[in-house]
């Protein structure tokens, strides 16, 4: 019954989508001064390889991930899986881990915007990720901090330490509402969802494998 709820609701909230965040104009960040930055550099951005986009400020790694190209974006996982791989798993985990990364090559369109514009395959994509995420959860037993260090952040695991997002910004949509990690950092901060709010939002950068459309902001509950 939780699936089929979260299905319909996962389906509403693509038709009910504003198109805003298909526009024509690229938005890196909805910070101004660090879109600014970005675009006065995208040509010097746009060839950075993850080591490099590692040693970036926080507030500028996901505005300058946006400026990859979908196959960069495609490397930029690959990469990140790597490093996963040279971890020591328990055979159930490394299958799992193997299970979504392998979308990086049954999918190699998965980072293309005509892929994100697709109500069908994005449906197909939440719905793998709410499965994927709930049974690392219920039958790994990893704590969800754990599930989105290796499945929604690009920050190499090399301890229990996990970066979270900055969002402040009251205008900066910093999260999805179809891949919902706000949960993650409430643990720490007193977060719970992310929230609809009249933010500006931005095509990717959010969720698992940063593959959602930051549409909302962190609230708390008892907001």
């Amino acid at each position: 019954m939780k699936i089929k709820v979260f299905l319909f609701l996962i389906i509403v909230g693509f038709l009910l989508a504003r198109c805003s965040i298909f526009d024509d104009e690229v938005v890196y960040s909805c910070d101004p001064d660090i879109n600014k930055i970005v675009n006065a550099n995208i040509a010097v951005y746009k060839n950075l390889d993850r080591a490099e986009w590692k040693k970036l400020a926080p507030e500028m790694k996901i505005p300058v991930y946006r400026t990859f190209s979908s196959e960069k974006k495609r490397l930029f996982w690959k990469s990140k899986y790597k490093e996963l791989q040279n971890l020591k798993w328990t055979e159930a985990e490394k299958a799992h881990i193997d299970l979504l990364y392998s979308l990086l090559e049954k999918q190699p369109d998965l980072f293309d915007q005509n892929t994100l514009k697709d109500q069908r395959k994005m449906v197909s994509f939440t719905v793998f990720c709410y499965n994927w995420n709930q049974y690392a959860v219920d039958s790994l037993k990893w704590d969800k901090k754990f599930v989105y260090a290796v499945s929604a952040s690009g920050a190499e695991i090399k301890s229990s330490e996990v970066a979270y997002w900055d969002n402040d910004s009251s205008n900066t949509c910093g999260c999805s509402q179809k891949s919902d990690w706000c949960d993650i950092a409430g643990e720490l901060y007193g977060v719970s969802a992310c929230r609809s709010h009249p933010c500006e939002k931005t095509n990717d950068g959010c969720g698992t494998l940063w593959r959602f459309s930051c549409d909302g902001i962190c609230k708390n509950a008892y907001d």
